[in-house]
Formats: structure tokens, sequence, C-alpha cells
């Protein structure tokens, strides 16, 4: 017997787990995902835009250039906040090599350091080996613009902290 041979019996016996073989993973893969997301939140907050470009799934690579999709990251209207990047995540596998993580972010504005925590959901593609993002959702995550508080005509905003008040004399 061969050892293809005997792989294939102790595969078919339970004996290696699917991923060894190369197909994707079961239910056990959420744990996997996460992972990989965790991941590619902090290439995203580290501002390391090359290596989460290749971390990629392949038709998210095919239709956006590594410089292109770093100059567009560098150039994003928003960020990962630092110290609140995922604030909670929910994986849901929706087929053997596709997974959707839905996630609570807090995001930071560049220009003027206002943080607002936003819920986005993430395509996970199982290539390879693992579980790449779809670098589509980084884009559009980093293009979105927070809102600006709008202030009515005649209202006076309200500071942050309250004026202190003047020593007595």
């Amino acid at each position: 017997m061969g050892i293809a041979s005997l792989i294939l019996l102790v595969a078919l016996l339970g004996g290696l787990p699917s991923t060894c073989l190369g197909q994707p993973p079961g239910e056990s893969a959420a744990p996997l995902v996460e992972a990989a997301f965790q991941q590619s939140m902090e290439q995203w907050a580290y501002r390391q835009f090359w290596t989460l470009w290749e971390s990629g799934t392949s038709d998210s690579k095919f239709s956006v250039t590594r410089e292109e999709f770093t100059e567009q990251m560098e150039r994003g209207q928003s960020r990962a906040a630092t110290g609140r990047r995922v604030e909670e995540a929910r994986v849901t596998l929706t087929s053997p090599d596709t997974a959707l993580v839905q996630a609570r972010l807090g995001l930071e504005d560049p220009g003027s350091s206002s943080v607002r925590s936003l819920v986005r959901t993430f395509v996970f593609r199982y290539e390879d080996g693992r579980w790449r993002p779809q670098l589509s959702d980084f884009l559009g995550l980093a293009a979105y613009s927070l809102p600006q508080p709008t202030y009515l005509p005649g209202t006076v905003p309200i500071p942050c902290c309250p004026p202190r008040p003047l020593p007595k004399r």
C-alpha cells in the first residue's frame, strides 16, 4: 500500500482533519476565520498595507494592484482606532469556503481624531489553505467618511469639558 493510499484510508476513518488534505475546514473554521480577521485588522491599524494586500483573495488582488491598494489605504478618510479596533466580531460560515465576519469596529477620523463605533461585514474565502479577506471591504472602510457633527443655525456647540470657575479674590 502506497503512502497516498494510507493517507486516504486514515482520512476516511476520521484520523486526519480535512485541512491536511487541502479541503476547507467545516464548522471548526470559525476561530480560524476570526484569527484571520484580527490579523487583517492589525495589518490595517499598523499601516502594513502591502502585507494586507498579499493576504487578500486572488480575485480581489486581480482587481487592484498592490500599489493602488496601498495608495488608496494611505489616502483613506478613516482608520482603525487605536485600542478600539475590534469591539466584537461574529463569524458565519455561508459555505465550506466562504465566511462572513460581522464586526463592531472603532474608526478614527485622522483629521479630527474623533472616534466612532461602526458595524461592518467582511467577506473571507478559503484559498491556498488559509482564510483570506476580500480587499474591497478594507478599501470601502478606509474611504468611509465619518459624519461630522452639525449644528443648527443659532446654536452653540457644547464644549467637551465644562469651564473652570474663576478663583475668588
